[in-house]
C-alpha cells in the first residue's frame, strides 16, 4: 500500500509525534518527532531533532538545525541544503552550506558549495553545474 499525506499547506510533526510508512507531500515540513517514510516538499524540509528518514526526500530547501542528527537512507534532493547539525546520507543539491558545527557523512553532488571553518565532510564530492 502506498499511503500519503497530501496538502498544499504545512505539516508539523511534534516532538512526541511518529509517522510511519507514508510519504508526506506538502509545502513546508517541520520535524521535531520522527518519520519513517519519505517527503516531497515545495517549500522547506526542516529537521530540529534526531531522526531517521527511510524514504526519499525532495524539497526546495532542506534545513538541518543545530543539534539535529539525521540519517537519510535515500538521497536528499533539493535546490538548497543548509546543515548546522549532523547528517548521514547522500545529498544532491544546487547549493550546499555547511555551518561551522555541521557534519556531513555521505556523498555529495553539488553545483555551489560553502563550508564554514570547523565544519566536516566525509565522503565523495562531485561538482556539477547541472542540478
Amino acid at each position: 500500500m502506498n499511503s500519503r499525506i497530501q496538502t498544499r499547506g504545512n505539516v508539523f510533526v511534534h516532538k512526541k509525534g511518529y509517522i510511519t510508512g507514508i510519504t508526506i507531500q506538502c509545502h513546508n515540513l517541520t520535524i521535531e518527532g520522527e518519520i519513517q517514510g519519505g517527503a516531497e516538499c515545495s517549500g522547506d524540509f526542516i529537521v530540529r531533532k534526531t531522526g531517521k528518514i527511510n524514504g526519499p526526500v525532495t524539497s526546495d530547501r532542506v534545513i538541518i538545525e543545530r543539534r539535529a542528527e539525521v540519517d537519510f537512507m535515500s538521497t536528499v534532493t533539493a535546490r538548497e541544503v543548509i546543515i548546522d547539525g549532523h547528517v548521514t546520507g547522500s545529498v544532491a543539491c544546487k547549493k550546499l552550506t555547511l555551518k561551522k558545527r555541521a557534519t556531513l557523512d555521505g556523498d555529495l553532488t553539488v553545483a555551489s558549495l560553502s563550508i564554514e571553518e570547523g565544519a566536516r565532510h566525509t565522503g565523495n564530492i562531485q561538482m556539477t553545474g547541472l542540478l
